[in-house]
């Protein structure tokens, strides 16, 4: 199984894009059964869609899985859990940032034993987007030797698709989304927000072991570039354009 993960800062476009390259795949004649697509996680366990039901009960079997993951998705996840417990904002945020952590990892780690070899997964989110969570908040900058000491230890993808979008776009769509905490921030503390998030993904973009495996598509401005073409280009580069042998 290919597994490829869409990361970025919240509003730089990665579920669009996601939607994008799913449907032009298709086109493309990657067929159903070789193409699979994880969604975004529910965000705000009050305010659940029925997706999002289906979601934290997904979440909680995957808990299950726990024991037998493998070392390395156990020792990063206790690296996860002492940087969440240093996130400065609140203990809400805390708990959010590890549950992000905890879902990624598992998830990836199940992916890696599934035995659906010519399959093609793109996840809109994985385990790449937990240092977005785990690092970056309005409050105060990032720690560049937590993020490195992320990059060397955080179970990786086979393909990092980071999507990125000038920083007053990013602050935009910020304040305009519906998820209650970030829709709480004012404007500067969203530009501050924002800004922290760019400086964890500089690091990350640093970062040989990652670096090797990252592809960066810059959405300029959702509102007026080609979404077709971000897709087109993407495919092309990731050489995934036709149905697996």
């Amino acid at each position: 199984m290919k597994v490829i993960e869409l990361t970025g800062c919240t509003g730089s476009g990665k579920t669009t894009l996601c939607e994008e390259l799913v449907r032009q795949l298709l086109l493309l004649g990657l067929r159903d059964g070789d193409l699979r697509v994880l969604p975004p996680p529910a965000r705000s366990l009050w305010r659940l869609t029925p997706q999002g039901v289906r979601n934290v009960a997904a979440e909680a079997r995957l808990v299950t899985q726990f024991p037998a993951a493998c070392a390395e998705t156990r020792a990063f996840l206790g690296f996860a859990a002492r940087a969440a417990s240093r996130q400065p904002e609140s203990t809400y945020f805390a708990i959010r940032a590890f549950r992000g952590a905890l879902r990624h990892a598992l998830r990836l780690d199940a992916m890696r034993q599934s035995r659906a070899t010519n399959a093609v997964l793109i996840a809109d989110e994985l385990t790449i987007q937990s240092a977005h969570y785990l690092f970056a908040n309005p409050v105060r900058p990032p720690r560049r030797d937590q993020v490195e000491r992320f990059c060397e230890i955080v179970p990786l993808p086979d393909v990092v698709l980071y999507v990125d979008a000038p920083a007053h776009v990013l602050v935009e769509r910020m304040l305009s989304r519906p998820d209650p905490p970030r829709r709480a921030l004012d404007a500067a503390a969203a530009s501050r927000y924002v800004d922290h998030v760019l400086e964890v993904y500089d690091v990350l973009q640093r970062s040989g072991r990652i670096a090797e495996r990252l592809l960066r598509v810059e959405i300029a401005d959702p509102r007026h570039c080609s979404l077709s073409d971000a897709a087109r280009v993407t495919i092309d580069r990731l050489d995934i354009g036709s149905s697996p042998k």
